[in-house]
């Protein structure tokens, strides 16, 4: 008995900075592998404005992360206005957790927190006279690769 391989269509909803290994043998054996990235830039043009969006997923102390942030944000803006781009908007939202540990022996608790937090970098621009590839670029040099630096050495 022979047995037919056919390709089917099928469709997958999946979040910005995930990779997949999709793969279908049959109609009832598909199977879809995903993998999220720490960090991501994407971007598309609208209307005439370039938008684009990143994340990055670290650990590290998130006083310094707020600092070199702050930095990359200006420097991207620099960049734009220097290549003769037009700012809308950059923005960048930040998430931070942390863990503490409480322990008691005898009778007095001690209290412990993880040095480094756990933060993810949400970041938008949305700019005009800046080429899509050019901008993806420089949120990737200016403000994730930053990012990626302040984390501890694995």
């Amino acid at each position: 008995m022979q047995h037919s391989h056919h390709k089917h269509e099928h469709h997958h909803n999946h979040e910005h900075g995930e990779h997949h290994d999709c793969s279908c043998e049959t109609e009832h054996s598909c199977s879809c592998e995903t993998r999220k990235e720490n960090f991501w830039v994407d971007g598309h043009l609208h209307d005439g404005a370039t938008v684009v969006s990143g994340e990055g997923r670290l650990l590290a102390e998130y006083d310094h992360v707020n600092s070199v942030l702050k930095a990359a944000l200006e420097e991207l803006a620099a960049a734009v206005t220097a290549q003769d781009g037009i700012v809308g908007h950059i923005k960048a939202a930040v998430e931070i957790s942390s863990v503490e540990m409480f322990s008691v022996t005898d009778e007095a608790v001690t209290v412990k927190r993880s040095k480094e937090q756990e933060i993810v970098v949400q970041t938008a621009a949305i700019v005009f006279g800046i080429e899509l590839a050019e901008m993806k670029a420089l949120v990737q040099s200016k403000i994730m690769d930053k990012l990626k630096a302040l984390q501890p050495e694995q």
